[in-house]
C-alpha cells in the first residue's frame, strides 16, 4: 500500500469502529495477526480486544470524537497525534457517569501488514484523563520554580 492509503485505513478504522460503531467493518480494517500493546492487563491484545475496547470506548463517551494533529506515514507504519473528545455518559473503569466533557491527548502507532492494521501501540494522557473525571486529584502547580526546587 501507498503511504496515503496507510494514512487513510488509519483513518477509516477512527471512524468506523470509534466514531460510529460500525463494529462489522472489522475484519477489513484490522489483520486478523493484530497485536495491542495497550490494552489493560486482564484484556485480549488481539482484535477482539480492540473490539472490545472501541465498544468500551463508546459506551463511556457516545458522542467520541478524534481530532489529528499529525499523521505521519513511513515504509508500513503510521504515527500520528491526537485528541480524542466525548461527553463522559457511561460507567468507566468504576467512574460513574458524571456528564463532564473530556479532551485527551495521544500519540498512536499503527502498523499495516496486508492492506489492514496489525499492530498499535500508544500513550495517551490517562492521568489527564482522569483528572477531568474528577477521580484524581488536580494538583496545584508550585509558585515558583524556586520554590519547587527549595
Amino acid at each position: 500500500m501507498s503511504l496515503e492509503a496507510n494514512k487513510t485505513l488509519v483513518r477509516r478504522a477512527y471512524d468506523e469502529l470509534l466514531e460510529r460503531g460500525h463494529f462489522d467493518n472489522i475484519e477489513d480494517l484490522i489483520h486478523d495477526e493484530f497485536v495491542d500493546h495497550t490494552n489493560p492487563p486482564d484484556w485480549a491484545s488481539d482484535r477482539g480486544g480492540l473490539l472490545r475496547r472501541c465498544i468500551y470506548l463508546r459506551g463511556a463517551f457516545p458522542d467520541i470524537t478524534v481530532t489529528f494533529h499529525e499523521v505521519v506515514s513511513e515504509n508500513d507504519t503510521v504515527m500520528l497525534r491526537q485528541t480524542m473528545c466525548g461527553t463522559h455518559l457511561g460507567d468507566f473503569f468504576g467512574i460513574p457517569p458524571t456528564g463532564t466533557r473530556v479532551a485527551v491527548t495521544g500519540s498512536h502507532l499503527w502498523r499495516i501488514k496486508d492492506g489492514r492494521i496489525v499492530e498499535h501501540q500508544s500513550n495517551d494522557d490517562d492521568l489527564g484523563l482522569m483528572t477531568q473525571l474528577g477521580a484524581l486529584p488536580a494538583e496545584a502547580a508550585p509558585e515558583s520554580t524556586e520554590a519547587a526546587a527549595g
